[in-house]
C-alpha cells in the first residue's frame, strides 16, 4: 500500500507518500478509454477503462475476462460497458498475462494476479476518482474464479463479488487457502448445460484447459455459504427467472452479507458462457443489482465502537516508516489522530524497532475527527510552528488540506480513506495496531 519515502518537509511531500501506488500521469478522462498500461512486478500490464460524468466519486466494477480471451472480448460480452453508462459507475477490463488468470494456488502462470488488481485499483482511485468503498469483483470462468480469489484474498479492497461459470477447485481452494479478512457477499452463477464445468462438479473434461476436481453448483453455494457464516438451520430464498433460471440466497449471514448461487442454461457452445442464455436475462443488472448493494462501510458489526481501547500506534502493513496515533477523548466523543512518519533516529532500540511519537524532526497531519459509531470522520490539518501534542504557539498556523475517514472492523483492524484535495491526492489503506505487528499471533485486544 504504501511505498517507502524519505523525511519530507511539505505537504508535497506527504502527498507523495500517502499515495497508495504509483499514479498514472494525469487524471483519466470521462468515457471509454482502451490502451491503458502500467508497470507491475516487472511486467507491462495492460488495461481499459470507462468512467462517467463525475461531479464526485463513483464505484467500480472490475469486469475480468476467461481463459484465452481478453479485457476487449469481456467488454464485447458481458454487458457491462452499457450498463455502466446508463447507471453512471465505473468499469475496467484488466487483460491477464498469457492466455489466463493465476487465480487459484498452483494453477494458471506463476504472477501474482492479486497484487497487480490491488494495484490497477489504487490507480484509478487516484486517476479516476474511484470511491474506494465501493469497489467490486466479477467475470466469467477464468475471471469469475479470479473475483473468488480475490474473495479471499483481496476482501479488504472489493466490496462483493459475482462469480458467473466457475467452479472452485475442492483440493485447491480450502480453508486453508482462503481466509478472508471479513464474511464476503458472493453470488455465483453456474450453467445446468455446462460441458467444461459441469453443474453436478466432479472434474473437468479431458478437454479442458487444465483437468481438475471441481465443486458442484450446490456444493459450492455451500462453501461459500460455510464462510460467511450462514446459519446452518435458516433455508435459502428461492426466486425463479425463467423456465430454466432460478436464484437461491442465503439472506442471514454474518455481518448482514447474503451469498446467493442463481442456476442458468447457457445456451453457447459447450454451454459455458452464461451471457447468452435460455431466459434471456441480463446477468451484468443482476450482478450490479447484487453488488451494489454492499459497501466496504458496512463490514464492521454492530458491536464495534471507537473507545479508548484503539489508542496508541497503528501502522500500514507495509509502511515501517509511518502511521497514525490515536487518542480517544471521551467527553466530546471525538477522535484526536497525528498522521505521522519518522525515521530512524525517532526509532526506540528493540526488535522490531517502534517509533517514538513525537520525536524531533517528526512531520504529521493532525485531524479532530467525529465518531459516529465504528467510524470517525473529519478534516485533515497541517500543523506547523509547535511542537508535537503541545498546545498552539502564536505563530502556529493549521491549515486545513483534506479529509480523512477511518472505519474500523474490529479493535486490531482499520481502514484509512483520504482525501488531500489541495495535493490532487485520495486512496484507503488498511492499518492495525503496531503491537499486533510487534508481538505477531500473540497479540490480542
Amino acid at each position: 500500500m504504501y511505498r517507502k519515502h524519505s523525511f519530507f518537509g511539505c505537504l508535497a511531500g506527504l502527498a507523495l507518500l500517502a499515495a497508495p501506488g504509483p499514479a498514472l500521469s494525469q487524471s483519466l478522462p470521462d468515457g471509454l478509454t482502451t490502451g491503458l498500461s502500467m508497470q507491475h512486478g516487472g511486467e507491462t500490464r495492460t488495461f481499459d477503462v470507462y468512467l462517467p460524468d463525475r461531479s464526485g466519486m463513483v464505484p467500480l466494477v472490475v469486469d475480468l475476462h476467461g481463459t484465452f480471451a481478453s479485457g476487449d472480448q469481456q467488454r464485447a460480452d458481458s454487458g457491462f460497458l452499457q450498463l455502466a453508462q446508463a447507471e453512471g459507475f465505473a468499469v475496467a477490463w484488466p487483460d491477464s498475462l498469457g492466455s489466463e488468470w493465476a487465480s487459484f494456488p498452483g494453477f494458471g502462470p506463476e504472477v501474482d494476479d492479486v497484487s497487480f488488481l490491488r494495484a490497477l485499483v489504487d490507480e484509478l482511485i487516484v486517476s479516476g476518482g474511484i470511491d474506494p468503498l465501493r469497489v467490486y469483483a466479477t467475470g466469467q470462468s477464468n475471471g469469475a474464479a479470479m473475483a473468488q480469489r480475490l474473495a479471499c484474498d483481496a476482501a479488504d479492497v472489493f466490496a462483493a463479488f459475482v462469480a458467473l461459470a466457475a467452479a472452485t477447485p475442492s483440493d485447491q481452494l480450502t480453508q486453508a487457502t482462503c481466509n478472508p479478512s471479513r464474511p464476503v457477499p458472493m453470488l455465483t452463477m453456474r450453467s445446468t448445460s455446462d460441458m467444461v464445468l459441469p453443474y453436478e462438479g466432479g472434474q473437468t473434461p479431458p478437454q479442458a484447459p487444465a483437468v481438475i476436481p471441481i465443486r458442484g453448483a450446490e456444493e459450492e453455494l455451500e462453501w461459500w455459504r460455510n464462510l460467511a457464516g450462514c446459519p446452518g438451520e435458516a433455508p435459502p430464498v428461492v426466486e425463479s427467472l425463467g423456465e430454466d433460471s432460478e436464484c437461491s440466497r442465503y439472506v442471514e449471514c454474518s455481518a448482514d452479507v447474503e451469498v446467493g448461487m442463481c442456476s442458468v442454461r447457457s445456451t453457447s457452445q459447450f454451454g459455458h458462457v452464461l451471457y447468452q442464455n435460455s431466459d434471456g436475462l441480463d446477468l451484468a443488472q443482476r450482478a450490479w443489482s447484487f453488488m451494489e448493494a454492499y459497501s466496504l462501510q458496512d463490514v464492521p458489526g454492530d458491536d464495534v465502537t471507537i473507545d479508548e481501547t484503539i489508542e496508541g500506534n497503528w501502522v500500514g502493513p507495509e509502511a515501517d516508516d509511518q502511521g497514525l496515533m490515536f487518542d480517544y477523548i471521551a467527553g466530546p466523543d471525538v477522535l484526536f489522530v497525528a498522521w505521522f512518519t519518522y525515521s530512524e533516529q525517532a526509532v526506540s532500540p528493540i526488535n522490531p524497532p517502534e517509533p517514538v511519537v513525537g520525536a524531533p524532526g517528526q512531520r504529521w497531519l493532525a485531524a479532530t475527527l467525529e465518531i459516529d459509531g465504528a467510524t470517525a470522520t473529519g478534516d485533515l490539518v497541517a500543523p506547523a510552528g509547535g511542537a508535537f501534542l503541545q498546545s498552539a504557539m502564536p505563530e502556529q498556523v493549521s491549515p486545513v488540506v483534506g479529509t480523512i475517514t477511518i472505519e474500523f472492523s474490529d479493535c486490531d483492524q482499520a481502514q484509512v480513506s483520504y482525501d488531500l484535495s489541495t495535493a490532487d491526492r485520495a486512496g484507503s489503506f488498511p492499518i492495525e495496531p503496531l503491537g499486533a505487528v510487534v508481538a505477531g499471533e500473540d497479540f490480542s485486544c
